[in-house]
């Protein structure tokens, strides 16, 4: 109740709150002692309405827990109607044991019939310290496709902290994670996570966003500049539905990941060319959103997209005043010698 008293202050809302009894009912059978323990829960958070949006119910579970979650999901739906449910789902690389299905589809599909989840929320972590984890497009491919098949949202956890197995991500990298959710329709996102207490740090956790003394780390900063574009852009694209996505092949071939498109003439983009490969996520008022596969910091990730079928015209949602400005005009697209509109990516960018 003290930090939701400093949010309301600070003009912010809780997209999650956590309470104990909310998961402490899962472990329950009877729906009216379920009913009974989430009134009570609601009631206590009554004067902060105006600040909880949704309530925090459980990550990760597996199969077998999606009974028990749909009668809390039902208990919190009935008794407070205008506050929805957050629930996070296993990524790709979870096991057949882990998920408590045969498969991942199997999974998505048996959660989403089960516990008639408010949207759907996954997190895959990409980036490790000596490799990439494969499946990221996967994973994002297949979310895509039950969201839209389901009409529900889709929300991913991005990584953000160093941990365990997992990398300290450079600027580039986490805008790139940030740009695929967008460019693929997400609905939400999340970084994981914000803040980092004792116990994660005697762990060797480190680069969140701060850590509970109040220190702040390099990642704060990052995501400060990242968001100060995410949320005009967000807001853009939150009521725009997607409508197809499809990634450029890098020159010398390569395979894409399994369910991903290969990139053909499509909507008002026509044809392109690139040096290196891209993802473009179209949407149904026929913008588009084209984000650089490439993110290390090199000059071989700085990567050029030669607009082929368009001659003028071309306009580009502008961040810093929440408007759509001509391109060329205003320098983001300029023409090669050829008089070809061209624009040169930065690592990660979109």
């Amino acid at each position: 109740k003290t930090a939701l008293g400093y949010l309301r202050k600070y003009g912010m809302t809780c997209s999650g709150l956590k309470d104990n009894r909310l998961i402490h009912a899962q472990t329950l059978t009877s729906q009216a002692e379920i009913d009974a323990l989430v009134s009570e829960t609601v009631n206590d958070y009554k004067d902060y309405f105006d600040v909880i949006k949704e309530w925090w119910i459980r990550d990760e579970p597996s199969a077998s827990d999606f009974p028990a979650l749909a009668l809390v999901i039902d208990a919190l739906h009935r008794i407070v109607p205008e506050r929805v449910t957050m629930i996070n789902l296993f990524p790709t690389y979870a096991s057949d044991a882990q998920l408590g299905t045969n498969g991942y589809q199997e999974h998505l599909d048996k959660y989403i019939e089960t516990v008639k989840p408010d949207y759907i929320s996954y997190d895959h972590y990409h980036f490790q310290k000596n490799t990439t984890r494969k499946g990221f497009f996967e994973n994002i491919e297949i979310i895509r496709d039950t969201a839209i098949k389901n009409e529900l949202d889709p929300m991913l956890i991005i990584l953000l902290t160093e941990h365990m197995s997992y990398a300290d991500l450079t600027k580039y990298q986490i805008e790139w994670e940030v740009n695929m959710c967008l460019t693929y329709g997400m609905k939400r996102i999340s970084y994981f996570t914000y803040w980092l207490g004792a116990e994660l740090l005697a762990e060797g956790w480190s680069n969140a966003c701060m850590d509970t003394t109040g220190k702040i780390y390099p990642h704060y900063y990052d995501v400060q500049e990242i968001n100060n574009r995410l949320l005009p852009l967000g807001n853009e694209l939150f009521d725009k539905n997607s409508t197809a996505v499809f990634h450029t092949r890098t020159k010398g071939g390569g395979s894409l990941e399994k369910g991903c498109e290969a990139y053909k003439s499509y909507g008002d983009l026509g044809e392109i060319a690139t040096d290196a490969s891209v993802v473009i996520g179209f949407f149904d008022d026929g913008s588009f959103m084209i984000t650089n596969r490439m993110y290390t910091d090199t000059e071989n990730s700085r990567n050029t997209v030669e607009f082929l079928d368009i001659a003028s015209g071309l306009e580009y949602f502008d961040t810093s005043s929440s408007s759509w400005k001509d391109a060329e005009a205003d320098g983001i697209v300029t023409r090669n010698e050829n008089g070809v509109l061209c624009r040169t990516f930065e690592p990660g960018e979109g």
